[in-house]
């Protein structure tokens, strides 16, 4: 089945955490309501660090490319925030 990519460019929020690393948060709104059999991923490339959405953690990645399922988890607006190294990220929407 087809998947919807959604990238996740535009203003990001960087705040230091004092440790060497940073924070990258960036809100967005929930796209549309997903079908019956469609699920939603967080995906990226990034590393080492670690994702929330909505303050709750959805995963860690090493160096390299990520994915983590998020259907559950997505509301009417949503806060995306990266803890660490950030490359290109995106919202998929797969069926």
């Amino acid at each position: 089945m087809p998947i919807h990519r959604i990238r996740l460019r535009g203003f990001w929020e960087v705040t230091p955490l004092g440790d060497g690393r940073t924070r990258h948060v960036r809100r967005f709104g929930k796209p549309r309501t997903l079908d019956p059999g469609e699920t939603a991923w967080v995906v990226g490339d990034a590393g080492p660090a670690v994702v929330f959405l909505n303050g709750e953690e959805v995963g860690r990645a090493e160096a390299g490319p990520f994915a983590f399922e998020v259907t559950a988890r997505l509301q009417t607006r949503n806060e995306l925030a990266i803890e660490g190294a950030l490359g290109e990220v995106a919202l998929e929407i797969r069926g």
